[in-house]
């Protein structure tokens, strides 16, 4: 009885707190609520099978899979240019797919190749906090505009949807301070959201109850098969290494977590484990969905819960699944308001700046640090303001790039960061 309630523990919390990224997106894209609600599905769906892929082929560990916080700011930021760079909504969806696809590759091939450690020396820490910064600073304006309820029925600022967001937010900080309840915070600011949202009688109407069936399944390709465009390079070396380092950190917190609970060691490989990530960024883009990677955050649930058995985690997955395929769950999943989704994970993106100063503490000689921040990110945060249109008379390829001032900011991140170890290297070699 005891491994049936950890089972369907695992399966609540995996479903509950990951529905949310794959609602905000959705309408970014002008999805219909049908088609927002099958992208829920594929990402639920995926988080199952990615767990599960991990745990018999991969780093074996039990750790549940999460939408990476990368790809979910890559939609939303190319939901804002793709009707100028790409030429519409569907056509930006199918050029995710292929981002994804080559992402997964790539990561595969160099897990194989065993060329992990050498392609992460360029992501240092001033590498890692840059695009922590241009991030969360490429994001504000559509969280900060959701959570005014602008778009939500309205183009102007509502008052009681920007009382209630305020209120989530100190609501998730007020919990986050009790530790028997950080790791469920994520669904009670949810939950509490969600009812203030119908106690003010400001739920929308859908068309969700009228959905026919029980039971479907995700689909492959379901905008049509992927475009090909090389513009998007860039962000796809982005991705590699950010889903790599992101996955290392997982194994290394998750797997300390399990020795301790159960007093046995965990045998685990980070070549296993890479290309397992792979193959799931892989089908992840041919199902088109926000690609996972393994959730570091998951530690405080497994300690809070004690929930670092194989068996309760193997079922748990199955179970989310199972549940991503009965259509009136996801249904009823897909009527959260936006607001209160993009209130919900307001402090997880904010936490970034945090995590940004924590990567710029680790380095010993700050000399060369606000040099090697300070032109990417005053580069990277110029451009974000300048109109898209400003690029249309330059080729595809250079609009693509230059108008995106995320991508354009870490590339000069890592072209400075190459500057700084050759130097070091010369330094070291004539001394």
């Amino acid at each position: 009885m005891k491994k049936i309630l950890s089972s369907i523990q695992w399966m609540a919390f995996i479903v509950l707190a990951n529905v949310v990224y794959a609602l905000v997106i959705g309408p970014m894209f002008h999805l219909s609520e049908v088609q927002t609600m099958m992208f829920l599905q594929r990402t639920i769906f995926m988080l199952g099978v990615g767990a599960l892929i991990q745990l018999f082929i991969g780093h074996r560990l039990y750790i549940s899979e999460v939408p990476s916080g990368l790809w979910v700011g890559v939609f939303i930021i190319y939901s804002g240019i793709g009707q100028t760079l790409f030429g519409g909504d569907i056509q930006t969806l199918r050029v995710m797919s292929f981002s994804i696809i080559v992402t997964g590759i790539i990561i595969v091939l160099l897990s194989a190749f065993g060329l992990l450690d050498k392609l992460l020396v360029l992501f240092s820490p001033r590498v890692l906090a840059t695009f922590m910064f241009l991030l969360v600073a490429e994001l504000s304006k559509d969280f900060i505009m959701g959570m005014l309820g602008i778009g939500y029925g309205s183009n102007k600022v509502s008052i009681p949807i920007m009382l209630i967001s305020i209120g989530m937010v100190i609501l998730s900080l007020i919990i986050r301070r009790f530790r028997k309840l950080a790791s469920v915070s994520f669904i009670i600011v949810i939950a509490a959201g969600w009812l203030a949202f119908y106690v003010f009688g400001l739920l929308k109407d859908n068309n969700m109850t009228h959905i026919k069936g029980f039971i479907s399944f995700p689909k492959a390709f379901p905008f049509g098969l992927p475009i090909v465009n090389l513009s998007m390079i860039p962000s796809i070396i982005i991705a590699v290494l950010i889903l790599i380092s992101t996955m290392l950190g997982a194994m290394s917190v998750i797997k300390s977590v399990m020795e301790k609970a159960n007093n046995r060691r965990y045998e685990t490989s980070a070549k296993r484990g890479g290309i397992a990530l792979g193959i799931n960024q892989i089908l992840s883009g041919i199902f088109l969905s926000v690609a996972a990677v393994p959730g570091i955050s998951i530690s405080g649930f497994m300690e809070q819960t004690e929930s670092t058995h194989k068996q309760p985690f193997l079922i748990g997955n199955i179970l989310v699944i199972i549940v991503s395929c009965i259509t009136p769950i996801m249904a009823f999943f897909t009527t959260l308001p936006t607001p209160v989704a993009y209130a919900a994970i307001f402090t997880v993106f904010s936490n970034m700046f945090g995590v940004a100063i924590k990567e710029l503490e680790k380095l010993e000689d700050r000399s060369k640090m606000y040099f090697s921040i300070g032109i990417p990110i005053f580069t990277g945060v110029g451009i974000m303001f300048v109109p898209n249109t400003a690029f249309s008379a330059l080729p595809s390829s250079l609009t693509s790039f230059l108008s995106n001032g995320l991508v354009v900011g870490i590339a000069l991140a890592i072209i400075i960061e190459i500057y700084n170890i050759i130097v070091e290297k010369k330094t070291k070699k004539n001394a």
